[in-house]
């Protein structure tokens, strides 16, 4: 009881100190490395990546022309409405 009524010297709260940033750079590390673990996990195989089945390249295709359809109607809006009626 006494103890914790004292106070402590400059020489405890500097062990404090170094204790508690070494137990920040422990749980900082473990997140890290947990991290790197599930995003291994996450990721596929160098082996499967490059595989594209015969749909996927017809997908491909009408997604690119459906982006340049999207985008030639936003700027055909947007000249809409800058250009100055006369």
């Amino acid at each position: 009881m006494v103890r914790l009524l004292q106070i402590p010297s400059s020489k405890e709260n500097k062990e404090y100190h170094m204790t508690s940033t070494f137990v920040l750079r422990i749980k900082t590390m473990l997140c890290c490395y947990l991290f790197l673990l599930l995003l291994q996990f996450c990721l596929p195989d160098p082996a499967n990546a490059g595989y594209l089945d015969p749909g996927s390249g017809s997908i491909l295709v009408q997604g690119i022309i459906a982006t340049c359809a999207f985008f030639g109607r936003i700027v055909a809006r947007l000249k809409s409405l800058c250009s100055f009626s006369r």
